[in-house]
């Protein structure tokens, strides 16, 4: 369900903070479910350096209180697509459970350890706020689009999923997308740049 727009931590100006609310309001819809799509045209290929070595961790012991909800959110994962459960790999990398605000937990591949030791990162420049702000300097009413999960709306290509391999309490998996390697961010940058080339007055970050 989407949460409200709380204004006292927004810098909006006091006359406008109303009318604001009233549109917030009538644009709400409650019970919204939460959506989200892989790309069909946009695959991602980790690319390995010339001398790398597999690098095989043991799964990680899992806290016993955190058990259950890290069995909950591999299923989920399972389920949707994003895990796939294999009897061998050359890479293996440990998870680190996250405890979320929500009191659920997030499944993270430690790939620090791993595989972002061997792959060749983007170096895709980031924008900085200061390049922001100079964009956008002349509009007067903004919006802002957040992709849902958009780690996982890139999928990688066959050859590279056995890569991304973790090690859990319940065996080995695959991942099927672009998920918890820390050097992705340039990736998605640069992914959603070149879908939406040519249109005025965006900013991605």
């Amino acid at each position: 369900m989407q949460k409200s727009v709380d204004l006292r931590t927004t810098s909006v100006i006091s006359a406008k903070k109303g009318h604001l609310r009233r549109m917030c309001r009538r644009r709400e819809t409650p019970g919204l479910p939460t959506i989200w799509r892989r790309s069909s045209r946009e695959m991602l290929k980790l690319q390995l350096k010339p001398d790398a070595k597999p690098i095989f961790f043991k799964p990680r012991p899992v806290p016993f209180a955190l058990k259950p909800k890290v069995d909950e959110a591999l299923d989920k994962l399972i389920e949707t697509g994003i895990l796939k459960s294999v009897n061998y790999s050359d890479y293996a990398t440990p998870i680190t459970p996250v405890l979320k605000s929500d009191g659920t937990v997030r499944v993270c591949g430690d790939y620090s350890v791993t595989l972002n030791k061997v792959l060749h990162i983007d170096r895709y420049p980031l924008p900085r706020i200061e390049e922001l702000f100079a964009r956008l300097h002349e509009g007067k009413e903004f919006s802002k689009l957040d992709l849902s999960m958009a780690y996982m709306q890139l999928e990688l290509t066959e050859d590279s999923q056995p890569l991304t391999c973790i090690n859990t309490h319940r065996g080995l998996s695959n991942l099927h997308d672009w998920f918890w390697v820390i050097v992705s961010a340039c990736d998605i940058s640069k992914t959603m740049e070149r879908i939406l080339a040519g249109i005025e007055g965006i900013c991605i970050f």
